[in-house]
């Protein structure tokens, strides 16, 4: 199935019409340059999937607005879409185990092929990802790194495989997306089968966790929310509770911002500089409300498909739907 002229045309003005109808429905007064019209360029999509099959995915790379990068795609197989709870996304601190999320968890079954996220070379394979020397006591148990063939910015781009039950492939073997790389497991540190998959940038000598969910390519007709939960002073408010509810369905996600501790590390987008992503989201109409200092502020926002849509929230200032204000609109890390 193919996008026509005549529909990206279409999706184009409906697209900067919700944008405009949210701005009026905020509870705050627009930030400077958040309503700047952005160009969306849409590409062409998979073919529709046989029912009873995975939803159809955007090919990638996808990149409707200049700093979106959805350029992975999902290493597992898609039967349904599901949303993790907060534990199992990225950003969660785990109090009894004084950890840091630094991926997302895919739950699935154990012997459930892990596809790779990207064409690249394979760096590890193994035990040992962090201890080193095939360490059978590694946190990740068996996994897989991918040195991807394609980067960001200049900085190259690398996917982390975790806790699987065994690998199918070896130091220095290239790899196509899409192609089996292993099986999900529970070796490692793990209560259940699943996949902890990771995305990392290079930063001088260093690998930085990024959040997956701003990396993998939607599913067509879903879009991602991402966002700051803000101060009215700008500070970051981690660990906060926040609800979004689809108007259309009835449905309610219960949303938990990043831990102080992944703050502190600047681990999140360089642009975005979000606290806050949830991926998957069908297009459409949606409530976001939290309370602050015992008030209630709400807002009403359109998810467009196929791309990162941001909020902020500003304390008493309530929330603004739009793209956030850098100082460096060149510099992507910290």
């Amino acid at each position: 199935m193919k996008v026509t002229n005549s529909s990206l045309t279409f999706l184009r003005a409906i697209i900067y019409a919700s944008v405009l109808a949210t701005l009026l429905f905020c509870s705050a007064p627009v930030l400077a340059n958040s309503s700047t019209p952005v160009d969306l360029d849409f590409p062409e999509h998979t073919e529709t999937p046989e029912p009873g099959k995975y939803p159809a995915l955007y090919n990638v790379p996808l990149a409707l607005a200049p700093h979106d990068h959805f350029f992975l795609s999902r290493p597992l197989i898609i039967e349904e879409v599901s949303w993790p709870t907060a534990d199992f996304r990225y950003g969660f601190f785990d109090i009894k185990t004084n950890s840091l999320h630094t991926g997302i968890d895919l739950v699935s079954e154990i012997g459930e092929p892990v596809l790779a996220a990207g064409d690249g070379e394979v760096i590890f394979s193994g035990y040992g990802l962090i201890k080193g020397s095939f360490d059978p006591e590694d946190p990740y148990g068996i996994a897989v790194m991918i040195k991807h063939s394609f980067g960001f910015e200049g900085h190259t781009l690398f996917t982390v495989y975790g806790h699987l039950q065994k690998s199918f492939v070896k130091d220095g073997q290239m790899v196509k997306a899409g192609e089996p790389i292993g099986t999900v497991g529970i070796t490692g540190n793990t209560s259940g089968p699943h996949l902890h998959f990771e995305v990392r940038l290079q930063e001088g000598q260093d690998a930085v966790v990024q959040n997956p969910e701003l990396w993998l390519a939607p599913p067509l007709g879903y879009g991602v929310l991402a966002g700051r939960i803000q101060t009215e002073g700008g500070y970051f408010l981690p660990s906060k509770n926040f609800t979004l509810k689809s108007l259309e369905t009835g449905k309610i996600w219960k949303i938990t911002t990043y831990s102080q501790n992944l703050i502190d590390r600047h681990l999140n987008d360089g642009f975005f500089n979000e606290n806050f992503v949830l991926y998957d989201l069908p297009e459409g109409k949606y409530e976001i409300s939290t309370y602050y200092y015992y008030g209630l502020y709400k807002a009403e926002i359109d998810i467009a498909p196929g791309a990162v849509n941001f909020i902020t929230f500003r304390g008493s200032q309530g929330f603004v739907f739009g793209y956030p204000i850098i100082n460096d609109p060149t510099e992507f890390l910290h």
